[in-house]
């Protein structure tokens, strides 16, 4: 059913979603038009060839911003009761998980929401919600400034159709139940026992929180904008003409694949049979008659050098606009294995991309952090920061090489050091470091106990 409930505008915002996500998906003969038009009017069938640019751009935005996890410091005033809520907070809600979804999405949609929620057992509940069900309402001309926020979805009781609107504010939730007519306009505002699931709902609820409940996560926007612009929003041509010109480069190789047989006059009889065999073939006269004494098959150079031209062009400004690099898709042309400081030099467009989407999952999961103690009734919440990985592969012989400079130039520790080596929390770090004190004492004993007795 469509979102008739909605105004133009937002109903304009989750057609594009729509379009957006069939793209992502490869469902590109519904997004494009341009081919299947053309060949209607010719009366021809062709095979429709994908190139899903989309999904590879999207899925190396997701795999740099979430491929790896995100990890959490402290500061000075949080407690291990912070750190035991955090960590569980972040597993019992597959937060890594969630966070590389999230990101697959709201590159190709432009937009994400985080929902943050208590259930009836005090257990504290992070979800993404499907911006195509979210309207905001903001105060005035002010587009950053949010009123309001409303989380609408459709819900059936005995052939019924009713929307039901989970209203968020500052503070407080506001429950409502509309009743829809068929083409999903809604038309009245019913009490919310109407639906079963919803009898012990109540109408209003304090969240005991002086925030938000759901936050908004742009891809990326300007400054004159609320809502979030999708990585595909100026690629759509370049995606429809890849797709048209590989498919009509498949159309001339599959025609030339199966030429016709020219045979010389006399071969095909009055009534258009041959005798002894059927083949696919014509009967050429006139000035091609004095060259043709024996039947031959006509071939043609479809000289497809500028076709494949083209396509190496579209390739081209698809990274290019798409500020994707080659050698995100492995197809750098040197063809030799960078290091891993050589590698982000030429990911630097990339990365800058990717830099953006990451300060605005910062702030809300940041938000998400601090807003999840306050919900969980935490004394005194403290604000972590988060820690990123920039999603390459480690290099770890330049990492190790890198951690020994340090080390010697004296501007690092050994515990900083095994952090950014191998990871792993506090109580791992500190074990290791108890194993390498251990190790040296051990190492030390043996060379005092092997000292050479020496007479001067």
């Amino acid at each position: 059913m469509a979102n008739n409930w909605m105004n133009t505008e937002d109903q304009s915002r989750v057609n594009d979603y729509d379009k957006y996500e069939d793209i992502f998906l490869g469902k590109h003969t519904a997004s494009f038009s341009k081919f299947a038009a053309e060949m209607t009017k010719k009366k021809k069938i062709l095979t429709y060839l994908v190139c899903n640019f989309g999904g590879l751009i999207s899925k190396v935005s997701a795999d740099l911003l979430f491929g790896e996890q995100i990890g959490l410091s402290y500061p000075d005033t949080a407690t291990q009761k912070h750190k035991d809520f955090l960590d569980g907070f972040i597993k019992s809600n597959d937060l890594h998980n969630q966070n590389y979804e999230a990101a697959l999405a709201s590159s190709y949609l432009g937009d994400q929401f985080l929902k943050l929620y208590r259930d009836d057992k005090g257990v504290v509940h992070a979800d993404y919600i499907n911006p195509a069900l979210v309207t905001v309402e903001t105060e005035g001309d002010n587009k950053k400034a949010i009123e309001s926020i409303t989380i609408g979805w459709v819900k059936t009781q005995s052939g019924t159709n009713y929307l039901r609107k989970e209203i968020h504010y500052k503070g407080k939730i506001v429950n409502e139940l509309w009743r829809l007519d068929k083409g999903g306009v809604a038309l009245a505002k019913v009490a919310l026992n109407t639906i079963d699931d919803y009898a012990t709902l109540p109408d209003s609820q304090d969240t005991g929180v002086d925030d938000f409940l759901i936050r908004h996560i742009p891809n990326w926007r300007t400054s004159r904008l609320f809502w979030g612009l999708s990585d595909y929003m100026d690629l759509l041509s370049l995606f429809d003409e890849a797709n048209n010109r590989v498919s009509r480069v498949k159309d001339i190789l599959d025609k030339h694949s199966d030429p016709k047989l020219a045979v010389p006059p006399g071969v095909i009889q009055a009534d258009g049979t041959v005798k002894g065999a059927n083949f696919d073939l014509v009967e050429v006269s006139g000035t091609a008659q004095s060259s043709l004494t024996k039947p031959e098959y006509i071939t043609w150079d479809a000289s497809l050098d500028a076709a494949f031209k083209e396509i190496d062009k579209i390739v081209e400004f698809l990274f290019l606009f798409s500020e994707t690099s080659p050698a995100a898709f492995g197809m750098d042309k040197n063809g030799t294995a960078d290091s891993g400081r050589a590698l982000k030099f030429k990911l630097i467009r990339t990365m800058a991309k990717i830099s953006r989407k990451k300060n605005y999952y910062d702030a809300a999961l940041t938000w998400l952090f601090e807003t999840a103690q306050k919900l969980g009734n935490i004394a005194k919440p403290i604000t972590p920061n988060i820690v990123w990985q920039d999603g390459i592969p480690q290099d770890t012989y330049e990492a190790a090489q890198i951690e020994e400079i340090r080390l010697r130039s004296g501007n690092t520790s050994v515990e900083s050091s095994i952090k950014r080596l191998d990871g792993g929390n506090e109580k791992d770090v500190a074990a290791e470091i108890a194993k390498i004190d251990e190790e040296k004492k051990a190492l030390t004993a043996n060379l005092g106990n092997n000292t050479p007795n020496v007479t001067l």
